[in-house]
């Protein structure tokens, strides 16, 4: 990276690091990496059209298809090797941000998220509904009583009739009985835990999703189902590591992994 380059961009953060306003004089950042990149991508430029007419027919055109490779691989390193050096102060910068912030913050979401403040809401909010699930439970059962008393008194109005005698006391206390049964339900199916609001909020509830895995093998045939190119992408990906691990005479010897295949392709490789 050119000294030009490196002395705008610590001006560039130097001038972030203090709140650059609207009259500072500096390029925009693509100008700059544009000016930077204009000479690397001529090079490019130059080495693919050379490439576009490569033809391999004796051992002199494939040195030359070598040289040509290891041009392009030097090329390819010097321009990533800049691209981390333009890229490194922002990333420091941005560390160091997220950690002041974070620094901050994180005790803030601790203290007010789960194990903290919302835990304490949580207990009291369960504490509520079962107290309003206890009264409503009260409720129901009063309205079984006098469901239960009003039945009763129905029979003994029956009883009186099939004697030839007056029922009709009974059937007016029945009629009573029934209806406070029935006050009882409407009581018991209006009861709701009372809302808790403050100035800044009310407390509701959110319903999360959480489980475990009780069987990796029925899990990942169900996943292999449902999501199968996501699934076999990161299956694959875990196979591929382990393979590498064994390395590849292991491999070319034979390795017995269930459900795959492995083998060793010979590909070219410049060797400096």
């Amino acid at each position: 990276m050119s000294n030009q380059l490196a002395e705008q961009l610590d001006g560039r953060i130097t001038l972030a690091n203090q709140g650059a306003g609207i009259g500072h004089n500096q390029p925009p950042l693509a100008d700059i990496i544009a000016e930077e990149l204009a000479p690397l991508r001529k090079r490019a430029d130059e080495l693919i059209a050379i490439a576009k007419t490569a033809v391999i027919i004796d051992d002199e055109s494939a040195g030359k298809v070598i040289d040509l490779i290891s041009l392009m691989r030097t090329l390819e390193n010097d321009i990533d090797g800049k691209r981390q050096l333009v890229k490194k102060p922002y990333l420091d910068a941005s560390r160091t941000i997220d950690v002041l912030y974070g620094a901050v913050t994180q005790p803030l979401i601790a203290c007010a998220g789960r194990g903290g403040l919302r835990d304490m809401l949580t207990a009291y909010q369960n504490k509520k509904a079962a107290e309003a699930e206890a009264a409503r439970q009260a409720e129901l059962a009063e309205q079984r009583r006098r469901e239960d008393e009003a039945e009763a008194l129905r029979v003994k109005a029956q009883e009186a009739a099939d004697a030839g005698k007056s029922g009709l006391g009974s059937e007016l206390d029945a009629l009573a009985a029934q209806e406070q049964a029935d006050a009882a339900g409407r009581r018991a199916a209006a009861i709701r835990p009372e809302p808790v609001r403050a100035q800044l909020g009310s407390l509701g509830s959110q319903r999360t999703i959480d489980f475990s895995v009780n069987d990796y093998h029925k899990a990942l045939r169900w996943l292999l189902k449902v999501r199968p190119t996501e699934t076999g992408m990161a299956l694959r990906e875990l196979v591929g590591k382990q393979l590498r691990s064994m390395g590849v005479a292991a491999v070319k010897a034979g390795v017995n992994v269930p459900g795959v295949k492995a083998w060793i392709e010979t590909q070219a490789a410049i060797r400096r």
